[in-house]
């Protein structure tokens, strides 16, 4: 049923089939990675990123769970979307740290 609900969000936020998404669960070490629109990201410990295998339409929009550090290619005409359980972050090109402070143990 989880995987079920984690399908379905995934597809209705991106769009596109469940087989057309990358996501990335980074456990004990941090993990580098560049995206298909050439935005770079560096994803903390105990972090969770989730994207289509390639930009489509007016918009790049990833899921964000955790702690991550972007540096957003810049393209003007496509706004850069992080969403996470509480906000969107909209850029168009810029470097900076996000924090999901609920998906983060404080304790």
């Amino acid at each position: 049923m989880v995987l079920f609900g984690l399908w379905f969000v995934t597809a209705k936020q991106f769009g596109t089939p469940q087989n057309n998404v990358v996501s990335f669960k980074s456990g004990n070490q941090s993990i580098e990675k560049i995206l298909p629109d050439g935005t770079k990201f560096l994803l903390s410990k105990n972090s969770e990123i989730t994207y289509p295998k390639l930009f489509e339409g007016n918009t790049r929009e990833i899921i964000l769970t955790g702690e991550g550090f972007f540096n957003v290619y810049h393209d003007s005409a496509h706004p850069f979307i992080i969403h996470t359980q509480d906000t969107d972050v909209r850029v168009l090109g810029t470097l900076f740290l996000l924090l999901d402070i609920q998906a983060k143990k404080w304790f």
